[in-house]
């Protein structure tokens, strides 16, 4: 099950349904473990990170729409911008979903950019660690290097989502850097499942 969530984290981020593991990756766990869906990002952001090296996302703030999807900037101006990011269907529900994603890239993304990455469900930690962008980027039919452009670029990836993903809410936090540590974007979002597949009636009886 915890292999399923982890290879889930990857499809949503970059497609990658193999979930392969990189030399860097880490098994530190959060530092919190449950999060109600209507929690701020913000105070999830400060309970996770309090006890870890690195620092939290910072300037987090929601895309126009009613989206998911934070954009934290850690108060500077990042080189990739996300315009507009959705996902359909919302909540997420096993099978095929829809991700649409418009942005604009100020510098080409080059080899060695990494994504620095933190997961949890309500059940506990699924992934801390940092991965190579460009190698799982593939997955997504993204090859380094990405050229720079000015224009709205738009970014359509239709995704499996397991059968075996447990009905949920699923956080996740990343931020995509240079070889030079030059911040490209970070984003944070609280993710719902419903997935009626795996439905497991309580033990008084009650609906999930």
């Amino acid at each position: 099950m915890r292999n399923s969530l982890k290879a889930l984290l990857l499809v949503l981020l970059l497609g990658d349904v193999s979930a392969k593991k990189s030399s860097k990756t880490s098994n530190k766990a959060p530092a919190i473990t449950s999060v109600p869906i209507n929690t701020d990002i913000s105070n999830i952001l400060d309970q996770v990170f309090k006890n870890m090296k690195y620092q939290a996302p910072k300037d987090c703030k929601p895309l126009p729409g009613g989206s998911i999807v934070n954009v934290c900037n850690n108060g500077t101006d990042p080189l990739l911008k996300i315009k507009e990011f959705t996902i359909d269907p919302y909540p997420l529900v096993p099978g095929h979903v829809t991700f649409n994603m418009i942005y604009e890239l100020e510098k080409e993304i080059p080899q060695g950019t990494y994504l620095r990455i933190t997961s949890f469900s309500e059940d506990g930690p699924i992934f801390d660690g940092q991965v190579d962008f460009c190698q799982y980027a593939t997955f997504a039919e993204i090859k380094c290097p990405v050229p720079a452009s000015n224009e709205p670029l738009h970014m359509k990836q239709v995704l499996e989502v397991p059968d075996d993903v447990p009905r949920g809410v699923y956080s996740f936090f990343f931020t995509a850097w240079s070889p030079d540590n030059e911040l490209f974007t970070g984003i944070a979002a609280n993710m719902q499942i419903d997935n009626k597949k795996l439905f497991i009636p309580s033990v008084h009886g009650d609906d999930l």
